[in-house]
């Protein structure tokens, strides 16, 4: 019964794995969920340090292999990386490349955040 919450809840937060790739699909995704004012988020990075960042209003966050996700309104569909280097990559869509996503999926520490950009209509 945990495993199909776990499964659940995932869902629910919009995400799923597809051929080795992080998946951003919202169709169930509560926008009530979203915060209504700004927030700080607390974290363990994969290092296991505790990490802070602000989440601005209507945003929302939560961590994948201990890696943060914040996704926010934007009138462009898009993934941003944040690389540990500070380097950051950005792709169109939804979908998560092979290579980021098995970084993440390791923990190799590579990968230090995601931001995922919703389109209104999403």
């Amino acid at each position: 019964m945990v495993k199909e919450e776990i499964l659940t809840r995932q869902m629910e937060l919009g995400y799923s794995i597809e051929n080795g790739c992080l998946v951003f699909d919202f169709l169930l995704l509560d926008r009530n969920e979203f915060l209504a004012e700004p927030m700080v988020f607390e974290y363990r990075t994969v290092q296991g340090e505790r990490e802070q960042r602000e989440l601005p209003a209507n945003s929302i966050g939560y961590t994948i292999c201990q890696v943060p996700v914040v996704f926010q309104a934007s009138e462009k569909a898009c993934i941003t990386v944040h690389h540990s280097d500070g380097s950051t990559q950005q792709s169109n869509g939804y979908v998560l490349d092979p290579v980021n996503s098995r970084h993440i999926f390791q923990r190799d520490g590579i990968v230090h955040s995601l931001g995922v950009s919703i389109t209104p209509g999403k």
